[in-house]
């Protein structure tokens, strides 16, 4: 009997599809983004914005036990009302928080974040220096609407 090229391939294609354990598969969905604290304003309490205003709000990413915000790749940082909106114009580690490990703070123009006087809260979504997601919400009152 004589197969095709292009039918071995589709039988052994076939053949394989059939081997691969539903753990594989599991293992290559998108894991859910890692839960981090964010710090708008860092000192103000409670936390407002004028969302009107021109100027910068500093933003931090607060290291935890289980958290190294050092390795948050800043090139994909963004905030705002839905975290996509504004990239960070600088940025900086440093001990924000001060409870002796660095954090990551970053500065953004106050218009590129796209809140509004009805607006909640800041998000901040990025990835780290390996690819994992990370997500974190402050709310914040917003004032001088």
């Amino acid at each position: 009997m004589r197969t095709s090229i292009a039918g071995t391939v589709a039988m052994v294609w076939a053949a394989t599809a059939l081997m691969i354990s539903p753990a594989i598969v599991a293992s290559q969905q998108p894991s859910a983004p890692v839960r981090v604290t964010v710090d708008v304003k860092p000192g103000d309490t409670p936390t407002t914005l004028e969302p009107k205003r021109q100027g910068m709000v500093p933003i931090a990413i607060l290291s935890t036990k289980d958290f190294d915000a050092a390795q948050i790749d800043i090139d994909t940082a963004r905030a705002g009302a839905t975290g996509v909106e504004a990239t960070a114009f600088k940025h900086m580690l440093e001990d924000v928080d001060r409870d002796n490990d660095i954090d990551l703070l970053m500065l953004f123009r106050v218009s590129d974040l796209a809140l509004t006087c009805q607006s909640k809260g800041v998000t901040v979504k990025a990835k780290t220096d390996k690819g994992q997601e990370i997500e974190g919400t402050e709310l914040v009152l917003m004032v001088g609407c």
